[in-house]
């Protein structure tokens, strides 16, 4: 009996596509988190809405697009 990886890989396609919104969570992340008495939680919910404004398809957010998935765990950790 053999086991099957289950662990999901991302492609160069999904990756392709979450470089610009990876460097807008991470720059908001930083510049949010450098202000006193701020949380990364206030950094995520702005990048997420702004990316999801600049995005060309902004309906398929909020039903786990993976631009936004990064966008907001970009600027969490930033």
């Amino acid at each position: 009996m053999t086991r099957q990886n289950t662990y999901n890989k991302i492609t160069k396609e999904e990756y392709r596509r979450c470089r610009k919104p990876i460097g807008i969570g991470s720059l908001v992340g930083v510049i949010i988190g450098a202000t006193p008495d701020t949380v990364g939680g206030l950094a995520a919910f702005i990048a997420y809405n702004q990316v999801k404004q600049a995005s060309k398809h902004p309906e398929t957010f909020g039903k786990g697009e993976i631009e936004g998935v990064a966008v907001a765990e970009s600027a969490n950790n930033g």
